[in-house]
């Protein structure tokens, strides 16, 4: 049976509406007073807030897809709109850095959109966000367990602790607060497959609270405390050892607080290096030595190639350290080496990874300007290049001699005097005295 407290968590859910059926202007003046007083007349109002420029292309071919939800009664979100040409301080006030920026808005709590920005992708998010955010699962197996995520990048936060008490509220309240994600929160009844998966130590009162990512080991939380609470449990284990990049998750994963996001970058078209590479970095990412400073990420450098230019990326597979808000990024040093074979490999050890990251902490590699823009046009193409050569020192260095040795020798042949000329003008002239006589 469901408790009285989840009861009325499903009620209120279920019942919240969209109160406007137009996309609303929002401005600093009316931002806050429009939400809590939505709030106020209809519990758990979910907004979606589109941070726009009129300028922006992007934004025009979003508006049709916002006016069209917006208008549908039967789907429950409201949708604001901010002109961030004119609204300066909500720019500032939510981190906007792109044009269109979607974030989701719920009882003060907010993040972003991560879904499709189509009308199907903004329907699933609300259907996702109307559901009860904690699962319970009879009989707990870890094959259920498969069964209900599907994939290594989804986490599933598992609680045996009664919902009533303070743990268990307290986990019913991060469910919710992270129930935009992907990340699944579940409650289970002790029983022997959970014993078998998670062991009997290191629990509370025989109760368990766990991280678990398929193919990897178990995080268990321990004893709850100041310092080790179900907040902070939950935010240091939301990603999964090592995280798929794509365009919804990037930012997010690019902007946690005091680390910095290690890429491996990989060509599924070379299945050999890249599932090396892969496997080198998950190695490492499970050691734990740099978990302090680094957050682990893998993208498909075969699909956002030009992406990666900007970080001086031409080679796969390739690995280095992004600082997102900087706009800098530390590029794995290049194989000195008289082994040619050694020079060209391009999968990294666990320990040439590790010793990387040492001395990026150490502050022993160059910190790079990123290159802003797609590569596109005579400087985009300059800048890459330029990053080409920044990053493949010293070969490049002897390349560039070499070219510009060439450019020399060609000009000198173009230009030299070697006596040719004179002989020319002198028959030259004397074809011209011919013609006078």
């Amino acid at each position: 049976m469901l408790s009285l407290i989840t009861l009325l968590i499903f009620l209120t859910v279920a019942v919240t509406t969209a109160t406007f059926q137009t996309v609303l202007p929002l401005t600093q003046a009316n931002f806050d007073t429009t939400l809590k007083q939505t709030e106020l007349e209809h519990p758990n109002s979910l907004f979606l807030l589109e941070f726009y420029a009129p300028w922006c292309g992007h934004c025009k071919k979003l508006q049709p897809v916002l006016d069209s939800i917006a208008a549908n009664p039967e789907i429950a979100i409201n949708i604001g709109k901010i002109d961030c040409t004119k609204e300066s301080a909500l720019k500032a006030r939510f981190s906007v850095k792109g044009y269109p920026t979607v974030l989701w808005y719920r009882n003060g709590d907010h993040g972003e959109f991560e879904g499709a920005r189509t009308e199907e992708g903004i329907k699933e998010f609300v259907d996702q966000m109307t559901q009860t955010p904690v699962k319970f699962m009879a009989d707990f197996s870890l094959e259920k367990l498969k069964e209900l995520s599907g994939s290594s990048q989804i986490i599933t936060f598992v609680s045996s602790f009664n919902e009533t008490s303070r743990t268990g509220v307290e986990f019913s309240d991060q469910a919710r607060k992270h129930q935009a994600g992907v990340n699944l929160f579940l409650r289970i009844e002790n029983n022997d497959a959970s014993d078998q998966i998670f062991g009997t130590e290191n629990r509370h009162k025989g109760r368990i609270l766990a991280k678990i990512e398929l193919d990897e080991k178990p995080v268990l939380m321990g004893v709850p405390s100041p310092t080790n609470t179900v907040e902070s449990f939950i935010v240091e284990n939301q990603f999964p050892l090592v995280s798929e990049l794509m365009s919804s998750n990037f930012r997010k994963l690019g902007a946690v607080p005091d680390k910095s996001l290690y890429v491996t970058a990989i060509d599924w078209s070379n299945p050999d290096d890249s599932n090396s590479q892969l496997g080198n970095t998950k190695e490492l990412a499970r050691a734990g030595k740099h978990s302090d400073r680094f957050v682990y990420g893998y993208i498909d450098g075969g699909r956002w190639g030009k992406f990666l230019e900007q970080f001086g990326v031409f080679d796969l597979p390739a690995t280095f350290v992004l600082e997102m808000e900087a706009k800098k990024y530390f590029p794995f040093p290049k194989i000195v080496s008289d082994d040619e074979s050694e020079q060209n490999r391009r999968v990294r050890t666990v320990a040439e990874q590790e010793e990387f990251l040492g001395k990026v902490k150490a502050g022993e590699i160059d910190r790079l300007d990123q290159i802003n823009g797609n590569g596109g046009g005579l400087v985009g193409a300059i800048k890459s290049v330029w990053a080409g050569v920044l990053n493949n020192l010293p070969y490049s260095l002897v390349i560039i001699v070499v070219v510009v040795g060439f450019l020399g020798w060609s000009l000198w042949l173009l230009f030299e005097d070697d006596g040719y000329a004179d002989l020319v003008d002198e028959v030259a002239e004397g074809e011209e005295s011919k013609k006078d006589k």
